[in-house]
């Protein structure tokens, strides 16, 4: 059985804007776990994720993450790091990210980038412009530590309608862009 922790933010927790859906859902769990068992690897997720937090934030968490020994942590943070009310610059993102690899350890990490922010949606905190900013930031922590790095933004772009993925604020994922995350995170993990 492998251990995997998603250690993130809201998308992690599984929040959820939308009419007639819970607010916090294990979906991401639910779908990777699936995903996992369908490649015949049989796994246990838990989703470490707190609405609103940025990387400075986490780090005061960081310390019951690496309690928790698993087999994989993976580090999904930016999309709160990237917003204009967060005081996070993609410098101090990389030196968060840096903290959190070194301390969990480069042979237990998988780093994925923010995800793709729907821009035409109106009253946000976000731009793809700047997500991407701190997608290299994250790509450089990977590259530096030698660490497997998701470029979920990309993956997103790929497709032909990345806005499909998320719900209607323009950030948080819908049930089409957790299935495309485990998807990948799944290929990632079985080929490691």
């Amino acid at each position: 059985m492998v251990s995997i922790t998603v250690f993130g933010d809201s998308i992690t927790a599984g929040y959820s804007r939308e009419e007639g859906m819970p607010r916090i859902s294990p979906v991401l769990k639910e779908i990777l776990e699936a995903r996992l068992a369908e490649l015949q690897v049989q796994s246990e997720v838990l989703l470490y994720g707190v609405c609103g937090e940025d990387t400075a934030e986490a780090l005061l968490r960081l310390k019951v993450v690496i309690e928790l020994q698993s087999d994989w942590t993976i580090l999904f943070f930016g999309a709160n790091d990237a917003a204009t009310d967060h005081t996070i610059s993609p410098e101090r993102f990389y030196k968060n990210l840096q903290v959190m690899v070194e301390n969990i350890g480069v042979d237990k990490v998988i780093i994925v980038s923010p995800p793709y922010h729907n821009d035409s949606v109106e009253n946000q905190v976000r731009n793809n412009e700047l997500v991407q900013q701190f997608c290299r930031s994250a790509e450089c922590v990977a590259s530096d530590f030698e660490v497997p790095f998701l470029n979920l933004y990309q993956e997103m772009c790929e497709t032909q309608e990345p806005e499909r993925l998320l719900q209607s604020d323009g950030l948080h994922f819908s049930r089409q862009g957790y299935e495309l995350l485990a998807e990948k995170l799944s290929l990632f993990l079985v080929n490691l």
